[in-house]
């Protein structure tokens, strides 16, 4: 069975755009998101959804939501 190569399928789609099309991106925090988002960037327009539902500490919650927020500035 071949492996796919999705970086290799996303490049070839980035290629072809004519347009900057919506993505949502599903982000569980900052430091994961960042460099997803620094490279889809200049071809989305990309919004960021929070979900982690595995943080149960409300300040751990919090912590990383304000990370993702002062990211996304």
């Amino acid at each position: 069975m071949q492996k796919i190569n999705y970086q290799k399928q996303l490049l070839e789609f980035i290629k072809n755009l004519d347009y900057k099309p919506k993505l949502l991106l599903h982000c569980c925090c900052a430091p994961c998101a960042s460099a997803v988002i620094d490279f889809l960037h200049p071809y989305f327009e990309i919004t960021a959804y929070f979900y982690n539902p595995n943080i149960t500490d409300e300040d751990e919650y919090n912590k990383r939501l304000g990370e993702l927020v002062k990211l996304s500035k």
